[in-house]
């Protein structure tokens, strides 16, 4: 290559053509930026500025919630299982084949003991026949104890008999030992004085040894008569006791209804062998019914001092918490202790069903609403309208005039809107309000401070509301709507329909 910077005329042809592209190519990159910014820039001048809209003011369509006071009785609501007041399983006490089963099956009626007036006094009449065991094993018992027991009467009299007899006769050895005794005497006087012979005297003495030792045998045949006797009278006794178990034993063959009820479990037929112990029948009495009921043990004190001053709080019982009451009845007691593990205590509600066409039965599970005392002058409103402790209220507009309630569909009540300023619409104007919360009664809560009567809760759009936005009111509800609208209310307006009576005097 030459010093002005064109190609040597010595180089290949092919190196002067690559020279050439490159230089072509250094001079078109400028050319190409200057044009693309030059009709940037034109197009950019050539835009026209946008049409302003003149501005629209934001008017929020709302529900409010119209706070007074009311008067109210809350419920306690609680599960729970039917149970019967009284049921027992009659079990066999005695073993053997079953001769008897009376036409009973599940669901029979039977008849307990009953008091029997009549001329000869006062009787007990037993209960309908349930079950009959075979008796023949007791009856042969009971024949081989009174044997036994004849037996040791004989015995008894024999042993008697004979002491009698022993005595008498230790009377007359008695007399005759005396009588021998005067003998010897006289004989061994005799023979001290050598009047008398020695053979003499030896039998004197031997005679006096006989009649002596006949004593002693009836004295000790009279002392073993006295055990005899004794030990007599304890086998009879052993055997009276025997007797009078097989006789009790006799009767259990018979199983009575304990009490008047239903039969509900059968387990035995006849021709069956059964063993003490083994269940034959599930007896119940369905004229009462208790459902205990598990309360937190902060809300079983005002229960527990109506039942305490003896005045028994009403429960409605229903299948469910949306049913319809079905049954009622009373808290009558309550459990002495709480359980430590759910902090509960038992509440047992008693349902009389006597008389009653829809009964109660055992083993129902229930729900329960249980009355508690009437609360006056409480104001309440929606959980749902509280934001952190605080609530949007409804206030009057600049002119001085609150917002007026519209007929609307509740359906619209979640939408807002973006419209012109129209001189037909008066505006309201919402507040944030703190408050101080009471009890809370499921979706209803108690205000103790910071609204008055009078004031309106905003429900809804509460997501995008602001203080001080302007909003209209589309509908209005009450604590009568919200209770209306809830499924399983807990609370019951005075002006309600009277439920059953709120206690029984006992």
């Amino acid at each position: 290559m030459s010093s002005t910077g064109a190609p040597s005329p010595n180089l290949p042809v092919t190196s002067r053509r690559k020279w050439a592209k490159m230089s072509l190519t250094l001079l078109l990159v400028p050319a190409i930026l200057f044009v693309a910014v030059s009709g940037f820039l034109t197009l950019a001048n050539l835009k026209e500025e946008p049409v302003r809209e003149a501005p629209t003011q934001r008017l929020l369509r709302i529900s409010v919630f119209d706070v007074a006071p009311v008067d109210f009785t809350p419920f306690l609501s609680a599960f729970g299982s039917a149970q019967a007041e009284q049921e027992v399983m009659i079990s066999s006490e005695v073993s053997g084949r079953v001769v008897e089963v009376p036409n009973i099956k599940v669901g029979s009626r039977v008849r307990g003991p009953a008091t029997v007036e009549s001329a000869a006094g006062t009787q007990i009449q037993p209960g309908d026949t349930l079950v009959r065991i075979d008796p023949e094993t007791y009856n042969e018992r009971i024949l081989q104890a009174e044997s036994l027991i004849a037996q040791a009467a004989v015995e008894l009299e024999r042993v008697e008999l004979q002491e009698r007899n022993n005595r008498r006769l230790l009377l007359q050895k008695q007399q005759s030992l005396d009588s021998v005794k005067t003998q010897l005497d006289t004989a061994r006087k005799l023979f001290e004085q050598g009047a008398g012979r020695e053979s003499d005297l030896r039998r004197a003495e031997l005679e006096y040894q006989q009649v002596e030792a006949a004593v002693l045998q009836l004295t000790i045949d009279i002392g073993g008569a006295d055990i005899a006797r004794k030990t007599v009278i304890a086998r009879r006794e052993t055997q009276e006791r025997e007797l009078a178990l097989v006789q009790l034993d006799m009767k259990r063959t018979l199983i009575s209804a304990p009490f008047s009820g239903r039969v509900s479990e059968l387990m035995v037929e006849q021709g069956q062998y059964v063993r003490p112990g083994e269940s034959l029948v599930r007896l119940t009495n369905l004229k009462r019914v208790e459902v205990p009921l598990a309360i937190p043990i902060g809300q079983s004190q005002e229960i527990s001092k109506f039942v305490l001053a003896g005045t028994f709080p009403a429960v409605e019982l229903a299948e469910n918490e949306t049913a319809a009451p079905r049954w009622t009845g009373r808290i009558t007691r309550i459990a002495p202790v709480a359980d430590p593990t759910t902090r509960t205590v038992n509440l047992f509600a008693e349902v009389d069903n006597d008389g009653s066409p829809d009964p109660l039965l055992p083993g129902t599970f229930v729900h329960a609403r249980i009355r508690t005392s009437l609360r006056t002058d409480v104001l309440l409103i929606p959980r749902a309208a509280i934001l952190d402790g605080t609530v949007f209220v409804v206030v009057a507009d600049s002119t001085g005039e609150t917002v007026a309630a519209a007929d609307r569909d509740i359906t619209a009540i979640d939408k807002a809107e973006t419209v012109p300023d129209s001189p037909s619409k008066h505006l309201g104007v919402t507040a944030r309000r703190r408050v101080k919360l009471g009890q809370t009664y499921r979706g209803l809560v108690e205000v103790v401070d910071g609204l008055q009567p009078g004031d309106r809760v905003i429900l809804t759009n509460l997501d995008v509301l602001e203080e001080g936005a302007s909003i209209e009111v589309i509908a209005h509800q009450t604590v009568e709507s919200e209770i209306a609208r809830d499924r399983i209310p807990v609370i019951e307006l005075q002006s309600m329909p009277e439920l059953p009576q709120t206690g029984i005097q006992d």
